[in-house]
Formats: structure tokens, C-alpha cells, sequence
């Protein structure tokens, strides 16, 4: 009778049983007297023919097989060479009748574990013994398959570097980090196994993998890493395109045709990883991919195209403002804005009249990214539009262009359109030209309130824009006389060690004096600024004025800067009567 122990590990895990006989009545005696044994480990699938067991092992795993010799068709025997010359070494018992001990010897010779007759006349004894020799024999065959590994791991140990033995490890972390020191450095012993690990459980472990042999940058990972971008998790599929990219050219065949690939993430991924290698073979199936139903892939491809920056994608992308979809004349507009290639202009003009305004603002801002002075009148129109991001885009993209701008807003000032002359006013204070004052004031005084105060604010910046340059200019001429200041002053201290005296000793001193003479600030008497006056007038610089009178610069440069802003008051304090 079997021991209670062995039961107890036994019930830790059931043993998947499956029992071969033609006789219904065995096969359901055989199961009543195992359970009532105690034997509540194993799980039984009694079947009625070697040929039925046959197909059951197609599609289940068993852990033993207890088997009838004698049985129509196949017999035990039969059945037994045949699975063993598949390879299948399934745990194997067969049941002999009396006098076939000759039968049992040769199924032992073949592979059988162990054999019962039954000529045995005490049913308790007979399944008692069947259940302990299923038993045994599944102990027999766990500890041997440990020590095949153990003996597999012994024989790794010589030939394995011992980061790849820890990607086996129970530990995800030791796993995961495993794979990361593999990608390090760079062992191509570890490609195989890293692929093998792009299907682990754990996502992190997955991720590491993908890193890694982007890493390595074999072309045998090409397929296993197209593969991995329809993993469920995004922060896998992100690497394994990464990683895709680091590979380089030979991995541009394959990912132009994963852009057919019927899974979405798979196109995300190669459109992704095609713009990183930046190779011109790409830019037509992009160009084909623009039209996507998914919006984040022709996003995806837009940013490829980007990349890439081959000017053989602007003309495709030219044809593609023609599209009827929203997201493709948007995507093409982005794309050829990044190009910046003189041969968009016309077709981007055309796009600032598009039905969708996504597309007018974005062909805004592509024109403003060429450059072109052809586009300045369009933009100007553009102050018409309904929406106010695409006025905005309009007013930068001007601000872009530059000179070339200038005197064509100044004449936008005057039109009809007070739209038109709020943006004209507005992207003349970003421009920040001298020039625009006087129209910018004449501005100032219209009926148009927007208009008004488009001009003020104008005015008000190219104000401060003057203020800051000459701040900026104070501060560095100030600079450079402490640097010489001081430099002077620690070379007559070296000297005087050595008993010698400068010879510009007096010059130091004075620059000294001066420099200190610009940190402070004096209150100036009605005669000073009448002088300041005239000799600003007369194209003296602030410091050049400072140096004649003998008065700090900081009080000179705030005396003129004062005084603008007083004109410049004054000025729209005058509009503002004309006006009441």
C-alpha cells in the first residue's frame, strides 16, 4: 500500500494520467480503486484505443501513460514503438496478462518504465501497485530531467559567458539587468539568447532585451525586433523600433515592407524606426503611408520624412496637399515647412486658403520656416482670416522673413481692411524697425480702437527693443574697462615686489576712477542736459557724451532714455485728443 507521504508531495501538483483500454469496465474499476486508495493526485483520461491515445497526445501532455497490452488494433506494444520513435519519452506502464512475461521483458527493452501482470489475484494489491509505480515512475522522471539540467548548465558554464546564465535566472531583475549589462557589452554570443527573451513574461525583461540587441546591432534580431513591435506594451515596442534604427542600413528592406503589415502598431513602429536611419529608399513607401486610416502612423511618417530630409520627398508631398482627407494635406503641409525647400512656396500659399484651418495655421508656419519673400503678400492677407491662431502664425511667420517684410506692412498699415492693419502692426512690433515709427504713430491716431492699440504696442516694443541694445552696449563697454582696470592694477602689484613701478601706473588710476565713475549716477543740472541735448544731436554716442562732461555715463543714457519715452508720450497723448 502506498505511504502517506508519498501522497502528500504527490498532491502538491496532479499527475495528468491517461489510461489505454478497450474495456470500459477496467478502465472505470482501474479509477474507483485508485481514488479509494487515496491516490486523489492523479487525473485520469481514460481513453478505449491505442489509436484514440494517439490523437489525445496531439493535443494534451500527460505525465504518465498506463497501457493494456492486449487490444484490438494497435496493441500496447505497438503503441509504446511507436511514440518512443517519435522521441516521445513519456513515462510508459503496460499491463501484461499471465504467462506474458516474455511480452513485458520486450516492453521494458523498448522504453517501458515498468510493467504489472495481471495474474495477480488481490485487486487491492494490483492498483495499490499501479499507484505506486505511477508514482515512482513521475519522481523518476522529474529528477531526471533535473539532472539533465544540471548536467546542460555544467556543459553552458564552459562555453556561456555567465550574464547569459543569468537571463535564466528565477529573478526578473537579475534578468533584466542581465540583458542590459549583455547590450553593453556588446557579446554577440548573447544574440540568441537575448531573442529568445524578447517573448519573456515580464515587460521590463522584454524592453531590456530589445535595447540590447540594438545594441549589438546583429541582423540576425531584425526579424525577431519587427516581430516584438506588435507587443502589447508600448514602452517593448518603443525599443524594439529604437533598437531597429541602431541596427542601420539592413534593416531598411525589412521595415519598408513591415509598412504593409496588417497590424498597426508593426507600421507605427517601422515608419518610426525608418526615420532614424534617415535612408532615401524609404521616402515612397512613406509617402504611400501618408494616406494611413491611423492618424499617430501619418504623424509617425511625417516625422520620418522630416528626418530623412531628402528633397525627393517635396513633390510627392506637394501632390499630397491635393488629398481629400483633412490629416494628409495637415501632415504634408508640417513635413514640407521642416524641408524648407523653395518649391513648396506656391503650393503652400494656396494651402493658407484650405477649408480647415489646422492646415491654414500649419502653412503659416511652413512659410515662415522658407523664408521666401513671395509669401509676405499671402501672409498679409492672411490677417482675414476667421481664426485667430492662423492670424497669429501669420504675424510670426512674417517676423521670420524679415526685411524683406517691412515695407510692405508699413503699407498694409493704410488698408481698407482694419484687420490687415491690426496684423500689420502687430508683426511690425515683432520686427522691432526703426522705420515703423513714424506709420506705426500716424497708426496710433485711426478710429479703429484695435488698430490703436496694436500701434501703442508696437511702438512699445520697438522702444524697449532701442532701450535694451543700448543697455546691452553700456554694460559690455563698462566691462571691458574693469577688466582693464584691474588688469592693470594686478600688473603694478607684481611689479612692485620686484621694486619697479609701473610705468602706466597714472593711466590705471584714471581708468579706475572711471570705471567707478559709471556705477554711480548724478543728479543733472538744467545746463547738463541742455548739453546732453545738443550733443546728441549732434551724433554723439552716450559714453562719448559721459567722457566730455566728466559725468557718470549711467546718468546720460537715463536722460536720453527718458526723454524718448517722454517724446513717445507725448505723441499719443496727442493722438488721444485728436481723437476726443
Amino acid at each position: 500500500m502506498a505511504n502517506d507521504s508519498q501522497h502528500q508531495d504527490s498532491k502538491s501538483k496532479l499527475i495528468r494520467v491517461l489510461h489505454v483500454d478497450d474495456e470500459v469496465r477496467v478502465l472505470e474499476i482501474t479509477r474507483l480503486y485508485l481514488q479509494n486508495k487515496g491516490y486523489n493526485c492523479f487525473k485520469i483520461t481514460p481513453v478505449l484505443s491505442a489509436e484514440q491515445a494517439m490523437e489525445i497526445l496531439e493535443e494534451e501532455n500527460f505525465d504518465v501513460i498506463v497501457a493494456d497490452y492486449k487490444m484490438p488494433g494497435m496493441s500496447g506494444l505497438e503503441f509504446l514503438e511507436v511514440l518512443r520513435k517519435k522521441g516521445n519519452d513519456i513515462p510508459f506502464i503496460i499491463l501484461t496478462g499471465k504467462g506474458a512475461e516474455n511480452v513485458a521483458m520486450e516492453a521494458l527493452n523498448k522504453g517501458a518504465c515498468r510493467y504489472i501482470t495481471k495474474k495477480v489475484g488481490n485487486p487491492n494489491v494490483l492498483f495499490d501497485t499501479l499507484g505506486q509505480y505511477i508514482l515512482e515512475v513521475v519522481q523518476e522522471r522529474k529528477e531526471e530531467k533535473e539532472r539533465e539540467e544540471i548536467i546542460k548548465e555544467a556543459e553552458a558554464r564552459g562555453k556561456e559567458h555567465p550574464l547569459i546564465l543569468a537571463l535564466k535566472d528565477n529573478d526578473w531583475n537579475v534578468r533584466m539587468c542581465a540583458a542590459e549589462a549583455l547590450g553593453k557589452i556588446g557579446d554577440t554570443r548573447a544574440i540568441d539568447p537575448l531573442i529568445h527573451t524578447l517573448k519573456e513574461e515580464e515587460e521590463d525583461v522584454r524592453e531590456s532585451a530589445a535595447e540590447a540587441l540594438g545594441k549589438i546591432g546583429s541582423t540576425k534580431a531584425i526579424d525577431p525586433l519587427i516581430q516584438t513591435l506588435k507587443d502589447k506594451k508600448g514602452n517593448v515596442r518603443e525599443s524594439a523600433a529604437e533598437a531597429l534604427g541602431k541596427i542601420g542600413e539592413p534593416a531598411v528592406e525589412p521595415l519598408i515592407h513591415a509598412m504593409d503589415d496588417e497590424e498597426e502598431n508593426v507600421r507605427l513602429g517601422a515608419a518610426w524606426a525608418l526615420g532614424e536611419l534617415r535612408d532615401g529608399r524609404a521616402v515612397e513607401p512613406l509617402i504611400s503611408a501618408l494616406i494611413d486610416e491611423n492618424l499617430d502612423i501619418q504623424w509617425s511618417v511625417t516625422e520620418a520624412l522630416i528626418k530623412i530630409g531628402d528633397e525627393r520627398a517635396v513633390e510627392p508631398l506637394i501632390h499630397a496637399l491635393k488629398d481629400e482627407e483633412e490629416s494628409v494635406r495637415w501632415c504634408a503641409v508640417e513635413a514640407l515647412g521642416e524641408l524648407r525647400d523653395g518649391r513648396a512656396v506656391e503650393p503652400l500659399i494656396h494651402a493658407l486658403k484650405d477649408i480647415k484651418g489646422d492646415v491654414r495655421k500649419s502653412a503659416a508656419e511652413a512659410l515662415g520656416k522658407i523664408e521666401d519673400k513671395k509669401a509676405v503678400e499671402p501672409l498679409i492677407s492672411a490677417f482675414t482670416d476667421r481664426k485667430e491662431d492662423v492670424r497669429l502664425c501669420a504675424t510670426e511667420a512674417l517676423a521670420k522673413i524679415g526685411e524683406p517684410a517691412i515695407e510692405p506692412l508699413i503699407s498694409a498699415l493704410r488698408d481698407r481692411d482694419t484687420n490687415i492693419q491690426k496684423g500689420s502692426a502687430g508683426a511690425l512690433g515683432e520686427l522691432r524697425d526703426k522705420r515703423a515709427v513714424e506709420p506705426l504713430i500716424q497708426a496710433s491716431k485711426v478710429e479703429n480702437e484695435d488698430v490703436r492699440k496694436a500701434a501703442e504696442n508696437a511702438l512699445d516694443k520697438i522702444q524697449r527693443s532701442k532701450e535694451e541694445l543700448h543697455e546691452e552696449e553700456s554694460e559690455s563697454d563698462l566691462a571691458k574697462k574693469k577688466m582693464m582696470a584691474r588688469n592693470m592694477a594686478l600688473e603694478h602689484l607684481r611689479l612692485q615686489k620686484t621694486g619697479t613701478t609701473h610705468p602706466d601706473l597714472q593711466k590705471t588710476t584714471h581708468l579706475e576712477k572711471e570705471v567707478r565713475r559709471e556705477e554711480v549716477e548724478v543728479k543733472l543740472s538744467p545746463k547738463q542736459i541742455m548739453d546732453i541735448r545738443d550733443l546728441h544731436s549732434r551724433g554723439y554716442r552716450d559714453s562719448d557724451i559721459a567722457k566730455r562732461m566728466g559725468i557718470p555715463r549711467k546718468s546720460v543714457t537715463k536722460h536720453l532714455v527718458d526723454e524718448r519715452v517722454r517724446k513717445l508720450e507725448e505723441a499719443y497723448t496727442q493722438s488721444r485728443r485728436i481723437r476726443t
